[in-house]
């Protein structure tokens, strides 16, 4: 079991462009032995970050494809490829693989750009959706819940099996949650029968939102560390916004599964051990497949990265489908 996410990500070079990971991936909002996706996304987003020929090279663009589950039982073996280096660009190709009933299988495939930033004719940021409290005006994660259960809001039960469900979550992160959102008031959809102060509103205006940062450890984390970082945390929770909007959550679908990612780095100034803001919020969902957004802002309201992911949203036999 990894103590931080720097030893998560870690990985072993292999030479030729491969490399393997340190430690097992392990799994979070999933019963079955299958890993979370960020898992494999930071280690491949490390792998990617580790290849460019210097750290002028800043990463700005990740386009991710999970083609099967990762199992928490085998080691990822991840292979990268050159397909550009020049001197203002490299764009690297990276494919995860697992053994898997005996044989290899790719289970993630990741295209990534880099920059060497130029000169800057402007320079301008969306704002979050709404007004957010400051970090130092909120509770933490802990503090939060328990005030809830004080006031009846919250059932006991449930924040174990919160718990249990996002541990990855609790063991790396410092968390504040927005109360005003809708995964602060139902426990990200485990607490079905929560009524939120967003009932009333349209799906794709309901929001989630935390403040976050991962806790300090010893040895400070690299820039490499820091992209994987980022990225390992804007997956998290994004494929099931849909299902947690409408009181429903993971066991209530016969499948809920990220099919790609698409991650943007606006800016290269952040530092995952400050604080960040992470909002959530989803647009569309048709054919049995849902768009969801999640984006960090830096302390003072700065978009520093976007990450946009398609999922499967596969009903039960026999389920109704929701018009909304």
């Amino acid at each position: 079991m990894s103590a931080t996410i720097q030893e998560l990500i870690e990985l072993v070079p292999r030479g030729n462009g491969s490399y393997e990971s340190a430690r097992y991936p392990e799994k979070m909002a999933n019963t079955a032995n299958i890993a979370y996706g960020g898992c494999v996304l930071a280690m491949a987003v490390n792998a990617a970050c580790q290849s460019v020929p210097s750290p002028e090279y800043k990463l700005y663009s990740i386009l991710g494809y999970y083609l099967g589950g990762t199992l928490t039982t085998e080691k990822v073996t991840i292979h990268v490829e050159n397909i550009r280096s020049t001197r203002t660009f490299a764009t690297r190709k990276v494919e995860a693989r697992q053994k898997q009933k005996g044989q290899e299988r790719t289970t993630f495939y990741l295209i990534t750009d880099f920059m060497v930033p130029n000169a800057t004719a402007m320079t301008y940021s969306i704002a979050p959706r709404r007004t957010y409290p400051k970090p130092h005006e909120l509770q933490d994660h802990t503090d939060y819940i328990k005030s809830r259960i004080d006031a009846g809001l919250t059932n006991p039960k449930l924040v174990h099996a919160f718990d249990s469900v996002f541990t990855l979550w609790m063991r790396f992160l410092d968390e504040k949650p927005c109360p005003e959102t809708h995964g602060a008031q139902n426990l990200l959809g485990i607490d079905k029968k929560a009524i939120t102060t967003q009932e009333n509103l349209p799906i794709t205006e309901k929001l989630n939102a935390f403040w976050f940062k991962f806790k300090p450890n010893k040895q400070a984390m690299t820039s490499n560390q820091q992209n994987a970082a980022l990225a390992f945390i804007l997956d998290a929770a994004i494929a099931f916004l849909p299902a947690s909007f409408t009181h429903a959550f993971l066991d209530d679908y016969a499948a809920i599964s990220s099919l790609d990612c698409s991650l943007r780095f606006h800016r290269t100034d952040f530092d995952v051990n400050d604080w960040l803001l992470c909002e959530q919020f989803t647009e569309v969902a048709a054919e049995g497949r849902s768009w969801s957004v999640s984006r960090a802002f830096n302390i003072d309201g700065v978009l520093v990265a976007t990450m946009t992911q398609s999922a499967v949203l596969k009903p039960k036999p026999g389920a109704r489908e929701m018009k909304l």
